[in-house]
């Protein structure tokens, strides 16, 4: 029963985080200036967590300009957001109020998935430089620092695999992700009692 309650919190707390990073705001003409504080107050909070790099902004599905780094985003001001062509296209189409969709985007979960797909395709050399760029942008990610250890395992590199995990172990963990590490230490340890 307890295990239920614990896996409920963590999807709670994912549902949660993924709320924080995809947001709307209210865009009026007549005064474009809130609409970029509203993105770079939600923003800067997701910045001090060191995780997200980019904003994505949207309008009616679709993306309106290339994404935006956090730290442009932040430093940025309102005639420049809106003046440099970023927005007007949005200007011509816009009568009235509209909402944008904003999005902050998290690349080292791109160099993540790349790198899953090549350890599933077997190249686990391409797959551990992705997964090393995921760290490189990301250090407190979890599943990378596993996927690590699952590689080097696979090498024979168990000190690598040890050091692998105790780094995931110190990054903020769901419940799955925890069960799977405490699985590899148990499957590195076990293969190197068998080396003894």
């Amino acid at each position: 029963m307890e295990d239920r309650e614990i896996e409920k919190d963590a999807d709670n707390a994912k549902k949660k985080a993924r709320d924080d990073t995809r947001f709307r705001v209210d865009f009026d003409p007549s005064r474009p200036g809130d609409a970029l504080d509203a993105i770079k107050e939600r923003v800067r909070g997701l910045l001090a967590q060191g995780r997200y790099q980019k904003v994505r902004v949207k309008w009616r599905g679709r993306q309106i300009g290339p994404d935006i780094p956090i730290a442009g985003m932040l430093a940025m001001e309102a005639a420049t957001f809106f003046g440099a062509g970023i927005l007007r296209g949005l200007f011509v189409n816009v009568i009235g109020r509209a909402f944008f969709e904003v999005e902050v985007i998290d690349e080292s979960e791109n160099f993540y998935k790349t790198g899953m797909r090549l350890f599933m395709q077997g190249d686990l050399d391409e797959s551990r430089d992705n997964l090393i760029t995921a760290l490189d942008i990301n250090p407190r990610f979890a599943r990378a620092w596993l996927q690590l250890a699952v590689i080097s395992t696979i090498d024979g590199n168990f000190d690598e695999a040890l050091s692998s995990l105790d780094k995931a172990e110190s990054c903020p963990l769901d419940v799955k992700t925890q069960k799977r590490i405490l699985g590899q230490r148990k499957i590195v340890e076990e293969r190197i009692a068998n080396l003894s």
